[in-house]
């Protein structure tokens, strides 16, 4: 079954790659972000979903103030009509460059007790998040690999960071590196074991700050 994006689809796409969403409820100011590498369409579900890249200037967020939305998301499409159902942004105003271009693994389980539709995504943030992949609900997040930059994530999802940690003249040691706790590779999931086999990469980087080009 080949199934074509539609061109609000398209449309939607092209507004997250050139960063022209500007949003007064959000409070944001507009940044360079680009759609990601996969894009994961479950054919009995009418939803696709794909990650998007991280703001721009990387390492300068003074001229970009507020969440930036759309970048180092996941957006899920309808993908019959193109509108956007939901998104969720794994790192709100980053700072290190951890796009979300992972790739996203579907899988049906049980949550809680009660079974859900779940979208599973190892973040480049060393984060691990559960979603549920109809409504895009945050279920449950945690470090899968060192990091240094956040005490941990919120109920809905969102980093309590440390301060101290974003980019200095000086130079900031931070874990994960500016290559992410994992990148652009695929995942496998095993329905055996019931695990998610993640290829991890432990290291940290110095992150300067330097002037927006």
């Amino acid at each position: 079954m080949v199934r074509h994006l539609p061109p609000d689809a398209m449309s939607i796409l092209a507004v997250v790659r050139l960063g022209l969403v500007k949003t007064e409820a959000h409070a944001q100011q507009s940044a360079a972000r680009a759609t990601s590498y996969s894009v994961v369409l479950f054919l009995a579900s009418p939803l696709f979903y794909w990650g998007t890249g991280n703001p721009g200037p990387d390492w300068n967020g003074d001229v970009r103030l507020g969440a930036n939305l759309y970048a180092d998301c996941l957006i899920a499409l309808d993908a019959d009509s193109g509108k956007l159902k939901w998104y969720f942004q794994f790192t709100p105003h980053d700072i290190h460059d951890w796009d979300a271009a992972e790739v996203p693994v579907l899988v049906d389980g049980e949550v809680r007790g009660q079974k859900r539709k779940l979208l599973l995504f190892p973040n480049r943030n060393a984060f691990y998040y559960v979603l549920d992949r109809v409504s895009g609900q945050f279920l449950l997040g945690k470090p899968y690999a060192k990091q240094t930059w956040a005490k941990g994530l919120d109920d809905n999802g969102r980093q309590i960071r440390i301060p101290g940690t974003e980019p200095s003249l000086q130079g900031t040691k931070v874990w994960p590196s500016v290559a992410g706790a994992n990148n652009w590779y695929s995942h496998t999931y095993s329905p055996r074991t019931n695990l998610l086999y993640v290829a991890v990469r432990e290291a940290g980087s110095v992150y300067y700050f330097g002037e927006a080009e």
